[in-house]
């Protein structure tokens, strides 16, 4: 071998050391570093990987309806179709006593709007009018509605169906125990008028079951329900396999789930699909709303975050909260569940619930009986209810409507639920996972589903309309960048997690970081609903108005029923000067909801814009007869833009 050969096969030699070190370098920082870790696959189907003995748990166990569990169990099939779930969603033709008169407040007011039911020609039509002073209407809106949710006695809302498949609830609501009609639950502090969409979650408890449209808020797969009310299947599981034959091991039938030989947690999962409702409730990554079947745990396919309160430890406002938190459950080592005391397929008359919940306590606490004699108790309840002094009634946030109170307290605390200061607002309480005990503390896909529930109460609270050195936005970008960045860097194809991650960034008034991930998301998900809507909000807040604009017409081609994204094109186009596109957009979102002051007033301006000073003055008559607060300075700005329009 030549020297000149020696040294060329030297500097090959070094060439490729150096380039294995470099490689082993680099791949060494991306290794430990979050921005090198590859997008961990998507978890397994628990479907798939359970050794759960029951065999209808699998995807591919075929959902067969209420009508074939009749054919075998008829009795209790008619007296569940009685139960508050069974009639957890019905026709709008299916009657629940509702009124229609003076007396159950038909109308009824709230400032100067007033709510109307009417049966007319086979329909029943829910409208909003905003009455003048002299008693006209300005303006109304007029919907029919086609669906009423809730059998439960305590409250009776409606929701109406739209073109395509989009579904909204209506501001009003039937409240049976008070016989009277109000305005819906949350709409007395936020009224979205007719322009609340029924989202996914709110249609997985209140129906059987639905097929929402990938990247969309409220539409569905028509037909709309595929059983209508909450049925058999979604407590026992689909039933497919169950009517073609049966197999029994260890006395027990395997091909459909019964939740009584189940362990406590996948026992308490059944009820908790729909009655734990928490604070936010996410869904686990890879996973779709409806993928869970009774027999596995809960926890695998949704994430339920709750309160924590340092001071109170933890205090739970829903009844599987307060449940889990009392003695009586806590005692007793699993074997209490909410069946102890709730039959699911049979609703009790009112007049014998209370002898039958006596025997029910009795039943463990027979040893230790109530320590005030029976004469006592039955002077202050003549029916000697146990639950009327351990399970009162207490106020709740829905308005007429009481709660039982379910922590089963020795001595009941006296107290009410208090609207959260005004120095408290848009803080984002600290949240702790409902089943943390039966998972990993630093498992990866729980921080995931965390950093997604504090950005959906960053967005519901409303925090980013606070100041950037507002310290509840300050506290709720803090977490969400520690929580949501490091996550998403992992994970880059998770596109709710992005989500979050991008309102981490708008959150700490990173505006930029947060346009590049909105992008991002978009480019890869081009009519996923809620991301341009974020956006579009996003853009005009960085005065990006020809950005905002373009993104608010994509997502009214998603969905074109929104009224306030049709309001919002119309002031995005007011504020790039375009008054011709203002007046256009906001034409549409007056069809939607002809009673806004403010797209009033973005018509008003946008004609005396182009000189239009016939439709200008006929708009402004409308505006006026709304009865803005600002009336008096409204009518001098107009008098005063006549008059320069005449020089």
């Amino acid at each position: 071998m030549t020297r000149w050969t020696q040294r060329k096969n030297l500097r090959l030699w070094l060439s490729a050391s150096l380039a294995v070190i470099a490689a082993v370098v680099i791949g060494g920082w991306f290794w430990f570093s979050d921005f090198g870790q590859t997008a961990p696959q998507i978890p397994p189907d628990p479907r798939l990987t359970s050794d759960s003995p029951f065999l209808n748990i699998k995807p591919d166990v075929a959902y067969v309806g209420d009508e074939i569990c009749g054919s075998c169990h008829q009795d209790i099939c008619e007296s569940y179709s009685r139960h508050s779930m069974g009639r957890s969603i019905e026709p709008i033709s299916v009657d629940f006593g509702e009124m229609f008169t003076a007396e159950a407040k038909n109308p009824f007011r709230v400032g100067p709007l007033r709510y109307l039911v009417e049966k007319r020609n086979g329909e029943v039509i829910h409208s909003e009018a905003h009455v003048r002073h002299d008693g006209g209407v300005a303006a109304e809106k007029r919907q029919a509605v086609h669906y009423a949710i809730g059998g439960g006695g305590r409250t009776r809302s409606f929701l109406f169906l739209m073109d395509g498949g989009y579904v909204f609830q209506s501001p009003i609501t039937w409240y049976p125990q008070k016989g009277h009609w109000d305005l819906s639950p949350g709409y007395e502090n936020n009224n979205p008028h007719f322009d609340r969409p029924a989202v996914g979650m709110c249609l997985f408890c209140h129906s059987n079951r639905v097929e929402p449209v990938a990247g969309t808020l409220n539409r569905y797969e028509l037909p709309l329900f595929r059983g209508m009310a909450i049925g058999c299947e979604r407590c026992h599981g689909p039933g497919g396999l169950h009517i073609e034959k049966q197999i029994r091991r260890d006395g027990i039938d395997i091909t459909i789930v019964n939740p009584k030989h189940l362990s406590p947690v996948l026992r308490d999962a059944v009820c908790e699909q729909c009655h734990l409702e928490g604070e936010q409730r996410i869904v686990r990554r890879g996973r779709e709303l409806f993928d869970f079947r009774p027999g596995l745990p809960l926890h695998d396919f949704l994430s339920i975050f709750v309160h924590h309160d340092e001071e109170q430890n933890l205090r739970f406002v829903g009844h599987v909260e307060q449940f889990h938190a009392s003695r009586c459950y806590q005692g007793s080592q699993g074997a209490m569940s909410c069946t102890t005391c709730h039959d699911p397929h049979q609703l009790l008359p009112i007049g014998e619930r209370a002898a039958f919940y006596r025997k029910r306590c009795l039943d463990c606490h027979a040893d230790k009986p109530c320590l005030l004699p029976e004469p006592q108790r039955c002077s202050q309840q003549a029916d000697d209810s146990c639950t009327a002094c351990h399970m009162p009634p207490a106020k709740s946030e829905i308005q007429h409507v009481p709660v039982t109170d379910h922590r089963i307290m020795r001595r009941p605390l006296a107290g009410e639920h208090k609207p959260p200061a005004e120095h408290e607002r848009g803080r984002i309480k600290p949240l702790v996972h409902f089943h943390a005990s039966y998972l990993a503390k630093e498992d990866p896909g729980i921080i995931r589903d965390h950093a997604i529930a504090v950005a959906e109460m960053v967005d519901h609270e409303n925090t980013l309309a606070l100041p950037p050195l507002a310290p509840a936005r300050r506290e709720a970008a803090e977490l969400l960048l520690k929580l949501a960045i490091p996550a998403a860097r992992r994970d880059p194809t998770d596109w709710d997690l992005r989500d979050a991650e991008a309102m981490a960034y708008w959150a700490a008034d990173r505006l930029s970081e947060a346009q590049a991930v909105y992008e991002t998301v978009l480019e890869a998900q081009p009519d996923r609903e809620i991301s341009l809507l974020r956006a579009a909000r996003l853009a005009f807040q960085r005065s990006d108005y020809a950005q905002a604009i373009r993104l608010w017409k994509r997502a009214a081609t998603v969905n074109p029923h929104r009224w306030g994204v049709h309001h919002s094109l119309a002031v995005a186009f007011a504020e790039l000067d375009d008054p011709h596109a203002a007046l256009e957009a906001g034409e549409v979102a007056l069809r939607l909801y002809p009673l806004s002051v403010a797209t009033r007033r973005i018509m008003v301006s946008s004609a005396l814009k182009i000189g239009d000073v016939q439709r200008a003055r006929a708009e402004f008559d409308r505006l006026i007869a709304l009865d803005p607060p600002d009336k008096e300075t409204l009518i001098s700005w107009f008098d005063q833009c006549l008059r320069q329009l005449r020089r």
